[in-house]
C-alpha cells in the first residue's frame, strides 16, 4: 500500500484564496522562510513541514488553530508549541491578520 502511494504524483492543490502576493512574500520570508525554508519545502531538523503545494483554504485554517490554541499544545508536539508561539506573535504586530494569512497563501500558491 505505502508503495503505491508513494507512486502517485505530487498534484499541488488549485488556489481558492486571492491575496497580495507581494506582501505574502514579505511577510514568509520574515516569519515562516527560516523554518520551512525559501522554496516552502520544510526541513526535518525544525520538524517544519512543506507548505507549497498545501491547500490555501487548510492553510489559513491551520495558523487559526494555532492562534486560538486548538492545535499545538498537546505535549506529545514539541514543536506545535512553537507555532503557536509564532502565530501569535504574527497577529499581535497586525489589526487585519486574516487578510495577511491570506496573503501568505497567495504567495505559498505561487512557489508550487
Amino acid at each position: 500500500m505505502s508503495a503505491y502511494i508513494a507512486s502517485l504524483p505530487d498534484v499541488p492543490a488549485q488556489p481558492t484564496i486571492q491575496g497580495d502576493i507581494a506582501n505574502g512574500a514579505d511577510i514568509y520570508d520574515r516569519n515562516c522562510a527560516a523554518c520551512h525554508l525559501d522554496n516552502g519545502n520544510g526541513t526535518w531538523y525544525t520538524d517544519a513541514p512543506k507548505l507549497s503545494g498545501m491547500n490555501d483554504w487548510y492553510f489559513v485554517t491551520q495558523i487559526k488553530n494555532f492562534r486560538s490554541g486548538i492545535r499545538g499544545l498537546h505535549a506529545a508536539d514539541p514543536y506545535g508549541e512553537q507555532m503557536v508561539s509564532m502565530a501569535t506573535a504574527m497577529a499581535a504586530k497586525n489589526t487585519d491578520d486574516t487578510k495577511e494569512m491570506e496573503d501568505v497563501a497567495a504567495y505559498l500558491n505561487t512557489i508550487r
